[in-house]
């Protein structure tokens, strides 16, 4: 068994996956390896593209971007509810730790759920292995496994880069999966050698492989180091679960040509303008010497000689400048923030708050895309550390929604509707529906269902004009007896 081949999907997208992640990161690590970035013109010389090379410089654009996505998604964090079956919340004090400790190294789940966001936006997938501690057989029964903690699943994180093969039924459903990592490591004083390490999955089983490498990548072959039944092996199911978003939703993959048309076209136009600083002299005539140029030099030009500068005009800086601004505004276009890409010199309309509010409208529709895809993926998570331990609880998770308008907005719509005085008990009380869920989106799915059940049992218009009309008869009968 070929323990490291590759998935095709995996060879396709291989290369893009290190690309993305060093335009992400940007920085040295980017520069370091701007020669995988930087196209050299046909023919130029190579200690011109050397220099452009130390001269390298970047526009972190898609990292503004994912972190521009990433700190409106967890503003606020998601709401997790763990209930038993009466919906009453669980008193068991597992769930409280795991939310504070999903991967026992201090994460919470919600940092993990950061994580798992970031890496859908760059690599378009990422998987969550829930796992046990130890050997759960050590115990007598279940309840002893509870006990010492055998049953207290946790998650890991693999980047789509780590999972290199895979096999699926034709539902979609995983039937084995393999996961490769590598480590470095090595003893004071001694040489540092690789472990790399490969993990099996399949329905019931899992097989951890093992293999050394030495400085110079000289590999042994695999070994079987460990072996068994998974945390899942009960349930038939693959203990990973891939979390991944719609290609139209994968911001790396569509924004990765804009992006590195932008870098080239921006070193491009930054290159010549440096060039043009450093102009070369230009002698129209005889003259023998060599120029010696200071602020105490000159240089004596026979009659007739004329002497000048070396420059290209300025009309091609313009459409280069012009081009860079272009790209750049593509980019955030293609990832639906076209209100981040306006340049200062945008027309007035361009940068009036109702504009930037129309722009922002694909961003908060993707954003809201985005809140659904998490949601169900903590929820699906959650489920599967609840169906480990063997628990008969239910999970809700609510937040990551985000209003089109904002809530003081949606406030005065709602009350321009309803002013509307439609005779509909129906319409009015959608309209209230609709305006509360805008100012608390992210409470409790329970909570949310009673309000519209306190709405929905409320008196209609009918019935308060009705109690209104009897009241002031009382009123007023009140009044005439005391008249009387």
């Amino acid at each position: 068994m070929d323990v490291d081949a590759k998935h095709p999907y995996w060879v396709e997208h291989a290369e893009y996956w290190e690309q993305i992640d060093l335009l992400q990161l940007g920085g040295m690590a980017l520069k370091k390896q701007a020669a995988r970035f930087l196209v050299a013109r046909p023919a130029e010389a190579a200690k011109v593209y050397q220099t452009r090379l130390q001269r390298f410089t970047y526009q972190n654009i898609l990292g503004t971007v994912i972190g521009w996505y990433e700190s409106r998604m967890f503003r606020d964090d998601p709401q997790i509810f763990v209930k038993n079956a009466d919906g009453s919340q669980s008193t068991d004090k597992f769930y409280g730790r795991f939310l504070a400790n999903a991967d026992r190294r201090g994460t919470t789940l919600t940092s993990m759920a950061r994580e798992w966001f970031r890496r859908c936006l760059l690599d378009g997938a990422v998987y969550v292995l829930t796992d046990l501690p130890g050997d759960a057989g050590e115990a007598a029964n279940r309840q002893e496994q509870r006990e010492m903690g055998r049953l207290d699943p946790y998650l890991a994180t693999f980047p789509a880069s780590q999972v290199i093969n895979w096999s699926e039924d034709a539902q979609g459903n995983l039937e084995w999966i393999v996961l490769a990592t590598s480590e470095r490591r090595q003893e004071f004083g001694a040489k540092p050698e690789f472990i790399d390490t490969w993990w099996y999955f399949d329905r019931e089983n899992f097989r951890q492989y093992q293999a050394r490498r030495d400085g110079a990548g000289k590999a042994r072959t695999p070994e079987v180091v460990s072996e068994g039944r998974h945390a899942m092996a009960d349930r038939g199911r693959v203990p990973v679960r891939r979390i991944s978003v719609p290609p139209v939703l994968w911001i790396g993959y569509r924004v990765l040509p804009q992006v590195v048309d932008h870098l080239n076209a921006d070193n491009a136009l930054s290159w010549a303008l440096f060039m043009s600083c450093l102009a070369v002299p230009v002698i129209a005539g005889t003259y023998h010497d060599n120029p010696q140029i200071s602020e105490t030099g000159w240089i004596l030009l026979e009659k007739g000689s004329t002497f000048g500068w070396s420059e290209p005009t300025g009309s091609s800086y313009e459409h280069a400048s012009k081009r860079v601004d272009s790209l750049r505004e593509e980019v955030y276009r293609q990832a639906y923030l076209q209100a981040q890409g306006r340049s200062t010199q945008a027309t007035a309309a361009a940068q009036s708050g109702v504009s930037k509010q129309l722009d922002m409208t694909p961003s908060t529709d993707v954003m809201n895309g985005y809140g659904r895809i998490l949601r169900e993926a903590l929820k699906g998570v959650l489920e599967d550390v609840v169906s480990v331990r063997g628990d008969d609880l239910v999970v809700d998770v609510s937040g990551m929604s985000f209003p089109e308008r904002e809530v003081l907005a949606e406030i005065e719509v709602a009350r321009a509707a309803l002013d509307l005085d439609i005779p509909s008990d129906t319409y009015d009380r959608l309209v209230k529906k609709t305006a509360y869920r805008q100012y608390v989106n992210n409470a409790d799915p329970d909570t949310l269902r009673q309000i519209d059940l306190e709405i929905d049992a409320a008196p209609g218009r009918a019935e308060r004009a009705a109690e209104e009309r009897e009241r002031r008869r009382q009123d007023f009968a009140a009044a005439l007896g005391r008249s009387t």
